[in-house]
């Protein structure tokens, strides 16, 4: 178009349009140019960078391209010497990210068989399955944005939904601005990261919420404290995601975040489906706890007072309900392996009282559904630890997504239980009846033959 211009390209309109078979491949040379040449290279979030995900996919375009205008003679070559810059520099900083990206797992059989043929012509040698499934990722994103920051009634902001979420759709992936540890050696300190940062990202950071704060005087150590997210059960490595901690706390949350550490990023999900204006939230504290319990931590940690729905109809049943899910909890652990239809009947009734409170916390519910399939299989019971296994599998497909590491685990499982009860049923089939089960028969017969015989004896006795 005529008013289109290249962020940091010195590449001109006139250049453009002075050459007609340039204008058709404009759509897709902008995307690598722009897409790459924001990225810089260095950075050490770059392996995980979406824009430089995008730039691999087309390395092979742009390398195609670049000879095509190497090959170029007299006035149209001449024209093209700012595009051929501009492509060099993608296609270099595409070979540089070649060499730090790792082969990940490849998660979509259709993307494989791209990624062979790239491989086969030579052009690419990295995981392009990775790069691609990340690029679509970001892109679906991009283009139809599930939420807003925006202020929101009880004060402060919050994440919006701009349309309707699906369960287990993927809300935001972050990756984080600062890391804390216990370990002093694994990162740097925390103010010399903070120092780090360019000033925009700093601001960014001393934006967020310091709940600690006095006389409206905010410190890193408070923001920290109210914003850090747990990267463990043990809380023993958190990280600080400038969009992830605009999301507010709700004692039934429609959202649920998990650390994925093979991507190095922290994800949101929608663990319930989430209509368009509705205000996403996620949980800050264990929320099988009665509601004064809830309230009182979150006003001595973070000095607000919660409102959602489950604080403010706060009712004795509610408490009840939540405080037996914390006490099945314990027994279930307690049981072990020592009484597994005990066990197994307890995490029906944990699942029942998460439908009953309106609690959608699939990575509880997933846990449990993995203990009572792994209980059954003990047992000796391998349909019912099948049908353990899939329940598992789909509440795990809302908590962590299709390509996260449990998830595969999970499907793998499933798959095996299937396979195995399958090969059992098939047995079944082909074993003998038993004498048990010809009982039924027997007894007929028996009954027959009885019947017979008094019949004989009634004839011969008249």
């Amino acid at each position: 178009s005529s008013g289109f211009k290249w962020p940091r390209c010195p590449i001109t309109h006139h250049a453009v349009t002075r050459q007609p078979h340039l204008l058709s491949l404009m759509p897709r040379i902008r995307s690598i140019g722009t897409r790459s040449s924001q990225c810089p290279v260095g950075n050490h979030q770059h392996d995980n960078h979406p824009w430089t995900a995008n730039a691999l996919v087309h390395k092979p375009f742009v390398g195609n391209f670049i000879r095509r205008l190497k090959r170029a003679s007299g006035p149209r070559r001449s024209e093209s010497a700012a595009l051929l810059a501009i492509l060099t520099s993608a296609w270099v900083r595409c070979s540089h990210l070649q060499r730090r990206l790792q082969p990940r797992r490849n998660l979509d059989g259709r993307i494989g068989r791209r990624a062979s043929k790239l491989g086969a012509d030579g052009e690419a040698v990295i995981d392009v399955g990775m790069a691609e499934q990340l690029a679509s990722e970001t892109r679906d994103r991009d283009k139809v944005a599930c939420f807003r920051v925006d202020h929101v009634e009880e004060g402060g902001f919050g994440a919006i939904a701009t349309r309707d979420i699906a369960a287990g759709e993927l809300v935001t992936a972050e990756t984080p601005t600062l890391y804390m540890t216990s370990e002093s050696a694994k990162y740097p300190p925390i103010q010399v990261q903070f120092d780090a940062l360019p000033t925009s990202t700093q601001n960014s950071v001393m934006a967020l919420h310091d709940s600690l704060s006095s006389n409206g005087e905010k410190s890193l150590e408070g923001i920290i404290g109210t914003n850090a997210h747990c990267r463990n059960e043990q809380c023993s490595e958190s990280v600080i995601c400038l969009l992830c901690s605009r999301f507010n706390h709700s004692c039934t949350p429609n959202c649920e975040q998990n650390w994925d550490e093979e991507r190095g990023m922290l994800t949101i999900l929608a663990s319930t489906r989430i209509r368009d204006g509705e205000q996403l939230c996620i949980s800050y504290l264990e929320l099988r706890r009665t509601a004064a319990d809830r309230v009182g931590e979150l006003w001595e940690r973070y000095h607000f007072q919660c409102n959602c729905c489950a604080c403010a109809g706060a009712s004795a049943a509610s408490d009840h309900r939540r405080v037996r899910l914390m006490e099945l909890d314990g027994q279930i652990a307690l049981l072990g392996g020592n009484d597994t239809r005990r066990s197994i009947r307890l995490v029906t009734d944990t699942l029942e009282l998460l439908d009953s409170e309106g609690l959608h916390l699939n990575d509880l519910r997933q846990r449990e559904c993995s203990h009572a399939s792994r209980l059954a299989m003990f047992s000796g019971c391998v349909d019912e630890a099948r049908i353990w296994a899939e329940k598992a599998l789909s509440y795990c497909l809302l908590f962590y997504g299709p390509g996260h590491a449990e998830t595969l685990r999970l499907r793998q499982e499933a798959e095996d239980l299937a396979h195995q009860s399958r090969i059992a049923g098939a047995s079944d089939d082909k074993r003998p009846p038993s004498l048990l089960g010809m009982m039924p028969m027997l007894t007929c017969l028996s009954a027959l033959c009885v019947a017979l015989i008094a019949v004989r004896l009634f004839g011969a006795h008249h």
